[in-house]
């Protein structure tokens, strides 16, 4: 029996139709992802690009600037008598001056009338002082001889009773009373000298004291003389004892100048530098420069501190140069001071501050199905050390992400583009 093939029978395909709220829902997806993705092509566009790097040990160098004045290293200073007035100067700072040259003049008369008020105090105090040492030691020494006397002739009065057979019984007991009453009339005498002797040595010591008082007094009256002499030979005419480089003029005609007049450095001596910064800044350095840079016009070299000391809220640095090519006048100094070396430094631009204190920007990543987010967080520091161009701070670790610079401001909380290294 065979078998018959029967045909095939093709049915037809179904088709679905999805329902209506699976459309829309998502349409409703993909149109949020689209306007994510497009919000977020437009805020990539609009955020900060910051440059981050982490923290690393590094030195610290201070550095200021500050300006000064060049003079010469031994100066001298010309003297004026008291209360006499200035009659002319004819020297200014900065000038050249040789050996005799006429610095200021000083009034004639009052000269004089000085030189003889001197020339009488003088005489006055040698006069005193030959008093004291005129007055004769008082060593009153009569009653102590009529004592001594006196004893001498109790005792051979006493002598002649021993020696004497017929002498009587009371006769030699008033020889006796008469010796001993001589002895202690001597020992009274002896104790009255001796405190006698002690006054007077006493008083010549005050007299001694006394002259060599006035001595002293006499010595410096007699240094003025010489002065006033010396000046009243020129005319009055104070002159350079030495060539060099007027440095200051205090002198003013028409007053009397009871000091410096004028300050005189000499040439050939080396050179100074003195500058002067408020001490409050200066404290800020970590001690003393260690490297001072001068420049001069076109000259410039090196100098060493000589000293530091502090005058009325600032502190004054004096500066010895190593040349020779200077002169006097102002110039410009870099002062460098020993560097210090620190764990965590940053470039001083990732560096913030408000009315906290210090801060660091952080840069912390997070993954989204959008890709990775970047996003700044505040970080409070502690500010150890700062230059212009490094900070040393504590408080961080050396794995942080830090926002070294950005190309917009910066607050916290943003999102952030971090540029290519």
């Amino acid at each position: 029996m065979k078998l018959r093939k029967l045909p095939r029978i093709r049915l037809p395909a179904l088709r679905l139709k999805p329902s209506a709220p699976l459309l829309f829902t998502a349409r409703f997806a993909a149109l949020m992802f689209l306007f994510a993705l497009l919000s977020r092509a437009a805020r990539s566009t609009a955020m900060p690009t910051v440059t981050i790097g982490t923290p690393g040990g590094g030195e610290i160098e201070q550095t200021t600037t500050c300006s000064g004045t060049i003079i010469p290293q031994k100066e001298t200073r010309i003297l004026l008598p008291e209360d006499v007035t200035v009659t002319e100067v004819l020297v200014q700072a900065g000038q050249a001056v040789q050996v005799g040259d006429v610095l200021l003049c000083l009034s004639g008369e009052e000269l004089q009338n000085k030189l003889d008020t001197l020339d009488a105090q003088i005489a006055q105090l040698r006069a005193q002082k030959k008093q004291l040492t005129a007055q004769p030691d008082y060593a009153p020494t009569d009653p102590l001889t009529d004592a001594q006397l006196a004893l001498q002739r109790a005792q051979e009065d006493q002598q002649r009773c021993l020696e004497n057979p017929d002498t009587s019984e009371d006769a030699q007991l008033a020889a006796d009373r008469a010796v001993q009453d001589a002895e202690m009339a001597l020992q009274r005498a002896l104790d009255t000298y001796a405190e006698q002797q002690r006054q007077a040595d006493a008083s010549n010591a005050v007299s001694s004291a006394d002259a060599a008082v006035l001595q002293q007094q006499i010595e410096a009256l007699l240094e003025k003389q010489e002065e006033y002499e010396a000046l009243l030979e020129t005319d009055g005419k104070v002159l350079a004892d030495t060539a060099g480089i007027i440095t200051a003029v205090y002198a003013v005609v028409g007053s009397s100048c009871d000091g410096v007049a004028v300050t005189l450095g000499e040439t050939g001596s080396g050179w100074l530098l003195n500058l002067e910064m408020e001490t409050e800044d200066f404290q800020d350095f970590p001690g003393q420069p260690s490297e001072i840079e001068v420049t001069q016009g076109k000259v410039s070299g090196n100098g060493s501190l000589q000293s530091s000391r502090e005058l009325d809220g600032k502190t004054i640095l004096s500066v010895l140069l190593d040349d020779s090519s200077w002169t006097s006048g102002s110039a410009e100094a870099v002062l460098r001071f020993p560097s210090q070396h620190y764990t965590t430094c940053l470039p001083v631009s990732a560096l913030h501050q408000d009315s906290s204190g210090w801060y660091v920007y952080l840069v912390e990543s997070t993954s989204t199905i959008l890709g990775v987010e970047n996003k700044l967080t505040a970080l409070p520091v502690t500010l150890l050390e700062k230059n212009d161009t490094t900070a040393a701070v504590e408080g961080i670790s050396l794995q942080a992400k830090v926002a070294i610079r950005g190309d917009k401001p910066l607050y916290a909380g943003d999102a952030v583009k971090v540029a290519a290294s």
